[in-house]
């Protein structure tokens, strides 16, 4: 059960991190689920765990780390966008 929970929320709310726009949202909820998901069944394999927990606590890690990660990202764009604005003259 909890992995079908996992599998529903934790895609979605780090698409919500990175995106206001639906479509790139699916895009980084997709690609999200799939790679976290193999990620946790390699290491499932690898450290002979159980893969639905191992796939979970991945999903948990993940989503912490593109939390920590998002003021880094989120800054380095507001810079990039204000150098493009300042370049063009409107800024």
């Amino acid at each position: 059960m909890l992995l079908v929970f996992c599998y529903l929320i934790v895609p979605s709310v780090g698409a919500m991190l990175y995106s206001e726009r639906i479509g790139t949202r699916l895009a980084i909820g997709w690609t999200m689920g799939t790679l976290v998901s193999a990620l946790g069944v390699y290491l499932s394999l690898q450290i002979d765990l159980p893969t639905g927990a191992t796939i979970v606590c991945t999903f948990a890690l993940v989503l912490i780390a593109m939390a920590a990660l998002r003021p880094l990202i989120r800054k380095r764009m507001r810079v990039s966008q204000a150098a493009v604005l300042e370049a063009s003259g409107k800024g």
